[in-house]
């Protein structure tokens, strides 16, 4: 592993200079549970949008190193994905979590290109507020609305796989049980 997969910190292009920790061991045992590192993502391109105030995106690109695709940060105001097959909005507070972030960076240039991308229909993931920006944007259906008890929640939840024909649960089965951590507010 260690032969395949640089150190963190050698991975985050340079130009990018937040610092970010992560237990390294633990993460890639994590990818190796969830299946994610696959021969199927070797030659795959992914572009993962920062918005101002992201703080996930970092993780995103890793995850996706990691796991073999070619990782490219794209810039909010820029109106190009770089030839990515798959997009990936990542959570955080971009624009901050009070203001609706997905009510204002479904404007940013780069939303057009995204919108172009899911019209196509190819992979795109919103994760946290990435999620919130899919839905401002009008690229999923629905809206989001406050937890019933207005806290910041934080805990491992169950989910069921409903369906195994998307790229991101092609490895599990339908009615398969996952445990997965939440943080929202």
């Amino acid at each position: 592993i260690d032969a395949q997969f640089p150190p963190y910190e050698q991975v985050i292009p340079k130009e990018h200079t937040q610092v970010i920790t992560v237990d390294r061991a633990r993460f890639v045992d994590a990818l190796r549970r969830a299946q994610l590192m696959s021969s199927a993502t070797r030659g795959v391109k992914v572009a993962v949008v920062r918005f101002p105030g992201s703080n996930c995106d970092a993780d995103a690109w890793w995850a996706a190193a990691a796991a073999g695709a070619e990782a490219v940060f794209v810039w909010h105001r820029s109106t190009d994905l770089e030839g990515a097959d798959v997009v990936v909005l990542p959570g955080g507070f971009s624009y901050g979590d009070y203001l609706r972030a997905g009510a204002i960076a479904r404007f940013s240039p780069v939303m057009r290109a995204v919108a172009g991308h899911a019209a196509a229909g190819r992979p795109l993931l919103g994760i946290c507020n990435g999620f919130q920006i899919l839905c401002e944007a009008q690229l999923l259906p629905g809206a989001l609305a406050r937890n019933g008890g207005l806290s910041f929640v934080c805990r491992p939840v169950t989910l069921r796989v409903e369906s195994d024909a998307t790229p991101f649960t092609a490895r599990y089965r339908v009615g398969q049980r996952l445990v997965m951590p939440v943080a929202h507010g």
